[in-house]
Order: structure tokens, then sequence, then C-alpha cells
């Protein structure tokens, strides 16, 4: 399933009117295939002039990468993040992904909104490819989320990304709450694969 990520509020520059953000997501057999692609002719270079460097050096890229927890970082979401939050149906525990272009990652576990985020150790590792040509930065995931779940009929996601545009934070996702960017907004994780 190919979904576009929608900016919370419009990046108001004309220079950035093709600047686009999609994921691909694939689920099979409890193994989440998540793939992020940002498209753009002329300011990809202004995203990757933020990062910093990979934990361990540089990651080939095109070959996927195994990430283990030396790779986990905290507030990924103060720079370049893909983002997804994904939760059960009936239920108020939720799972949220934080991923950089870099390679640093981290997976949360909280038993209600916004509370008492902890580190799901169940994922202690993912696989990571990045390809970035000068029109499109591609990332992907591989996550089993076997190790969380053991019914995948009932899940729902919402898929989100800050990026850095112009200096300035912009939160994209599917969908957003109406009031103020918050991807924990327990009714925008709508999305069935």
């Amino acid at each position: 399933m190919r979904v576009k990520l929608v900016p919370f509020e419009e990046v108001t520059s004309e220079s950035y009117k093709d600047f686009t953000v999609e994921a691909e997501l694939k689920l099979i057999e409890g193994e989440l295939n998540i793939t992020y692609l940002v498209t753009d002719k002329k300011h990809l270079s202004e995203l990757l002039s933020v990062q910093r460097d990979s934990p361990k050096g540089s990651l080939k890229p095109s070959d996927f990468q195994v990430l283990d927890a030396s790779y986990r970082r905290d507030e990924i979401w103060k720079g370049n993040c893909f983002e997804f939050f994904v939760k059960q149906d009936n239920s108020e525990a939720y799972f949220e992904f934080n991923g950089s272009l870099n390679g640093e990652w981290n997976f949360y576990k909280l038993p209600f909104y916004r509370g008492n985020l902890q580190r799901e150790n169940l994922i202690s590792q993912v696989l990571f490819k990045s390809i970035q040509s000068e029109e499109q930065i591609k990332v992907e995931y591989l996550i089993d989320l076997k190790k969380i779940f053991s019914d995948f009929k009932n899940l729902k996601f919402n898929i989100c990304s800050v990026l850095l545009i112009q200096q300035k934070m912009s939160y994209w996702a599917v969908n957003h709450n109406p009031i103020k960017p918050d991807f924990h907004y327990q009714q925008a994780m709508k999305i069935r694969i």
C-alpha cells in the first residue's frame, strides 16, 4: 500500500511546491517493510546536510544493513525523522518507531496516549537500506512485528515524518490532528494494510 504524507502546515515557499513525501507499506507474515520516499529536484541536499554521522561510520548504500541496539537513539524526532505509529483495535497501548537517514532508530511502547514512553526491547534490531540520488531519498526498514503482536488483522497505523525544510521543522503525516502537529493522536491511526 502506498500513501502520501501531507504537511501539517503548507510549506509556503513556491520553490518547494514539488517537494513530496510518500511511504509504501507491506506486511507479510508479521514482517513490516516500510519505505519512505522524499522527492524534490532542488532541495534534498538541505535535508542531507543536517544529518549526523552514523554511529558506526558510513552505511553501504543499497544493501540492507542489520542495525542492532548500538544504533538506538532517543529524540531522533528533533531532526529529520521517519516515524510510524501502530496499535491494535480496542487497545489504548501503541508503539512508535523513529528512524533517521543515517541508520539511527528506536522503537517505543506507550501504554496510553503519550504516557510512560518506554523502549520496546523485544524489537532489538531492524534492517535498514538508504538510497540517495539528486532527486530522491529512499529509506527502507524491515521490522519483525511478530515480537510484539500475534494478530495482524486488526492493526492500525499512522505514517509520519519530521523534516527540516528552510531551517524550520515541518510535520508530515497521512492523517493529522486538526488542531496541532501530534503524531500520537489516536484518531489518526487509520491505515490498515
